[in-house]
């Protein structure tokens, strides 16, 4: 475990298309770096079963209020999660990730934004260094890596991965606003490495303003 010692927060928001190696990047963090990582789609589950405002004129989502968390599919969140963001823009998921981040001292991972709208907003509500991650790999990777992890659910799994196509082509277009780009095509040692290798230039540049 290494130890990093901070003043404030450093935010490290991800974004990426399906199985490009977010997930990899956050478990990565918090066992080497004791980071804390914060999934959006826990905040958004946490909407859905919880606040009765927001999903009880839908019956679609409304069946899933007071059920727990795991209960819930993959694709309800993804639909509930784009209706969130269409109808209440980003101030229910902002208020949940502050909630969540706190007074940490820490390196805290959110996983992930799917528009530059989420992330100029937590800009805008905390003192803490918010950075900006775009995770990428090629799409036969990604499909490749997405099947894989699906090996032992039923369904067609190929059919679920074609359906985040939409919101992986939203979060391609990300890239461009990243502070860094980190491709995860090669090793999963590698990968580690270039996430270190990443981390400590930001550190460093830190330290020298």
């Amino acid at each position: 475990l290494t130890r990093i010692d901070l003043k404030s927060p450093l935010v490290l928001f991800l974004t990426g298309p399906t199985s490009a190696g977010k997930s990899t990047l956050s478990l990565y963090l918090t066992a080497y770096y004791n980071a804390c990582t914060i999934r959006t789609r826990d905040i958004i589950a946490s909407l859905l079963v919880r606040n009765r405002n927001l999903v009880s004129t839908n019956g679609k989502f409304a069946r899933y209020i007071g059920r727990s968390i795991e209960e819930i599919p993959a694709s309800v969140l993804r639909d509930f999660g784009v209706i969130i963001r269409d109808k209440h823009g980003q101030k229910p998921l902002i208020q949940g990730l502050l909630q969540q981040i706190g007074t940490k001292e820490q390196i805290i991972v959110i996983d992930a934004a799917r528009t530059d709208k989420e992330i100029a907003a937590l800009e805008n509500s905390t003192k803490a260094s918010v950075v900006h991650w775009h995770i990428d790999a090629p799409f036969e990777v990604r499909q490749e890596r997405f099947l894989r992890r699906s090996e032992k659910r039923s369904g067609d799994m190929a059919k679920e991965f074609a359906a985040y196509h939409g919101i992986d082509i939203t979060s391609l277009g990300l890239a461009r606003s990243a502070d860094q780009i980190l491709y995860n095509n090669t090793t999963l040692e590698q990968f580690h490495v270039l996430i270190d290798e990443t981390l400590f230039q930001y550190l460093e540049l830190r330290c020298l303003n």
